[in-house]
């Protein structure tokens, strides 16, 4: 009885754990993905809102259909807003120098 309970439960860990890992693996992949996209959307002559949707749209051809209903437009778009925080904090560094 206690072994059949001990074995669901390292099933269901393990399932969450691969599921976790999953899911930091298209995050990490979404943040690399991030700073090219701004720097193509800056390329272009949309205005901010413009750039912003444009860049989201780009990354979310990276996240794959079944797990859409975690990076949701709402979530990309605070991944996209920190990558862009992080290049504005670096030039303003840069500019100082």
């Amino acid at each position: 009885m206690w072994e059949m309970i001990l074995n669901i439960v390292l099933t269901v860990l393990s399932v969450a754990l691969a599921f976790l890992s999953y899911y930091l693996d298209i995050k990490r992949k979404l943040v690399e993905h991030a700073n090219g996209e701004i720097s193509n959307a800056e390329d272009t002559d949309k205005k901010n809102a413009e750039k912003m949707a444009f860049v989201v749209e780009q990354l979310k051809k990276v996240v794959p259909k079944a797990m859409r209903f975690l990076f949701t437009d709402k979530a990309i778009e605070k991944i996209v807003q920190t990558a862009f925080d992080k290049i504005e904090e670096y030039a303003q560094k840069q500019n100082k120098k």
